[in-house]
């Protein structure tokens, strides 16, 4: 898992995108799917899901 924190709003995307890249070797090893969880505006987590579907990412919403 990567733990990601934004620090300039224009930047999310470029972030979330290395982190995402860091781990496809690892996912196509595992044949899973990554998962983005955003945990508040500026903190996200990228890692290895099984229950998203090889080739795939998923995005999810935990902040409250």
């Amino acid at each position: 898992m990567i733990q990601v924190n934004i620090t300039a709003k224009q930047d999310w995307e470029r972030v979330l995108e290395e982190a995402e890249l860091r781990l496809r070797p690892a996912a196509e090893q595992e044949q899973c799917g990554i998962l983005v969880t955003r945990l508040s505006p500026a903190s996200y987590t990228v890692a290895l899901d099984a229950h998203t579907p090889y080739g795939m990412t998923d995005m999810r919403d935990r902040q409250g």
